[in-house]
């Protein structure tokens, strides 16, 4: 084990002075990621912008929370949040899909969260919540 430790001090010794080792550890490295974020592109946030429905059945804590967290989504424009007032209907403008939305039938939204009675209470006890 000695004898391999040895022989890579002295190849790490000889890439630091002539500098391969730069190359290799930092110039291809950052080069491969610069050319792969130009050849893939990912969507960024800005074009990113979601639909919700809120149910709120519980009117606790933590829904309260969450609802406080939708709007902080929705004033960075990330969000659009409605509330509705059962699960049938928040169901529904899901399920209507985005053919409905654009003719102006009916509103449409990309998720639902229901927020049954009883959340708060059963978060805070331990219990969890679904």
């Amino acid at each position: 084990m000695r004898t391999a430790l040895l022989i890579a001090r002295k190849d790490l010794r000889q890439r630091i002075r002539d500098r391969s080792a730069f190359l290799w550890g930092l110039v291809a490295p950052f080069g491969l990621a610069a050319i792969f974020s130009f050849v893939f592109n990912p969507i960024s946030d800005a074009d990113f912008h979601a639909e919700y429905v809120v149910v709120n059945q519980d009117q606790g804590a933590i829904a309260d929370a969450f609802l406080q967290q939708l709007q902080a989504m929705e004033r960075q424009g990330i969000i659009t949040a409605r509330t509705v007032g059962s699960p049938e209907e928040a169901r529904g403008q899901v399920e209507t899909g985005s053919d409905a939305f654009a003719a102006g039938d009916e509103p449409r939204a990309d998720a639902a969260f229901i927020l049954p009675s009883g959340l708060s209470e059963r978060v805070l006890a331990g219990q969890g919540g679904r």
